[in-house]
């Protein structure tokens, strides 16, 4: 309240009404918890795997387990304590590539229906439906593979690794081509994304024929130096195609935020009740105004927005 100079009673006051409704589950969202998290998983899933492969490397030279310039990545862990390092971090690599495939299948699936997508036809959708579920199929196998890779060495159990890594090749090359497929309708990425996703899965198929060549004329005719190197480049540079390629998911998973809701049993028996994140309600905005003789400012305001 302000006093008039003049001695004048002020004029009444001005009210404004605003009403606005809040619906069930709107909320503001930490950007710790629900956004930054998330995000987080291709991040790891970058550099996991590369911090796992360059410490087996530096390990296996160290300590004198490899005796071939260029060694498979598979010879690199064979022996302590590379053989320890690997099995963790490619269980932990597993591990973070189960969680994207997850998350980027339940994405995917509520892109596919979003209103925002250009228009879709019926039958297209119930392809886009499939190829997203068999990405996510693809995804589990990449993630069980790989831990085969890292739990069974080559110098114990050398046909479950041989195995194991056919398998995560096959799954990886297929995951990206899904991508692909699932690229070319929903445009998820960038113009530049895309092009650069294509080169990738292309190089990935060129180094993956270039690999199986020079491996599998060392099953047929006994170890050769050069056709052992050749493979060996051929290998590192297909996981550093894989990973590149999975760093694509930064940025898909940029505007990606995750809402859990709980739902619990109905103690009369009627089924699973959602717990509401927020409760609908109305929240009103009075502004006041009080005219005083000299001006027209706003003096007080009272409210919650």
């Amino acid at each position: 309240t302000q006093s008039n100079p003049l001695g004048m009673p002020p004029p009444p006051p001005t009210t404004t009404t605003t009403t606005t409704t809040t619906n069930r589950g709107v909320f503001t969202p930490s950007p710790i918890s629900h956004v930054y998290w998330l995000r987080l998983l291709p991040v790891l899933s970058l550099l996991v795997p590369v911090a796992t492969i360059v410490a087996t490397y530096f390990l296996a030279f160290q300590y004198n387990t490899v005796n071939t310039p260029i060694p498979y990545i598979s010879e690199t862990f064979n022996y302590p304590p590379s053989s320890s390092i690997a099995s963790y971090g490619l269980s932990l690599t597993s591990s973070i590539l189960f969680a994207i495939s997850f998350f980027r299948y339940r994405y995917i699936e509520i892109k596919i229906e979003s209103d925002e997508e250009p228009v879709i036809s019926v039958g297209d959708r119930t392809a886009l439906h499939r190829t997203n579920a068999a990405l996510g199929i693809f995804g589990i196998i990449m993630g069980l593979t790989l831990t085969g890779v890292g739990s069974f060495q080559w110098v114990n159990y050398p046909l479950v690794h041989n195995i194991s890594a056919l398998l995560f090749f096959a799954s990886s090359l297929v995951n990206m081509v899904l991508c692909l497929v699932l690229e070319r309708k929903l445009l998820i990425h960038t113009a530049v994304i895309r092009g650069v996703s294509i080169a990738v899965v292309a190089g990935a198929f060129v180094a993956f024929g270039v690999f199986v060549c020079g491996f599998g004329y060392e099953r047929l005719y006994g170890k050769h130096e050069f056709y052992h190197s050749m493979a060996a480049v051929a290998e590192i540079t297909l996981v550093v195609l894989f990973t590149g390629f999975g760093a694509t998911y930064i940025y898909e998973f940029n505007d990606v935020l995750i809402d859990f809701q709980v739902f619990r049993k109905d103690g009369e028996g009627n089924g699973w009740k959602k717990l509401p994140l927020q409760e609908e309600e109305e929240v009103e905005v009075n502004r006041v105004a009080l005219r005083s003789t000299q001006d027209w400012d706003v003096l007080e305001e009272t409210g919650e927005t």
